[in-house]
């Protein structure tokens, strides 16, 4: 985006950690639904969401190993947390 025609809003849309934190809310209301209709547990689902945290350095930083940034996104987030990362 253009810094001149974009409101703060709208460029804070278009940075990494942005979209980074965009996907973990999309993550964290999967894990929800999961939880709801009794496909995980309800306790990892409100484990998930209190440990999961956007780290772009460190997901840049897996990403240089894995070459893919949706996989380094989803390790960095889960590197934190127990056997509820499995969900």
């Amino acid at each position: 985006m253009i810094d001149r025609y974009t409101y703060p809003e709208m460029r804070a849309l278009f940075t990494l950690e942005g979209k980074y934190q965009h996907w973990l809310e999309v993550e964290l209301a999967v894990c929800d639904a999961l939880a709801e209709i009794g496909e995980i547990p309800k306790d990892a689902a409100r484990l998930i969401r209190q440990k999961a945290k956007v780290n772009v350095e460190r997901a840049l930083e897996i990403e240089k190993e894995v070459q893919h940034d949706l996989v380094a996104f989803v390790k960095s987030v889960t590197e934190n947390m127990g056997e509820e990362a499995k969900y």
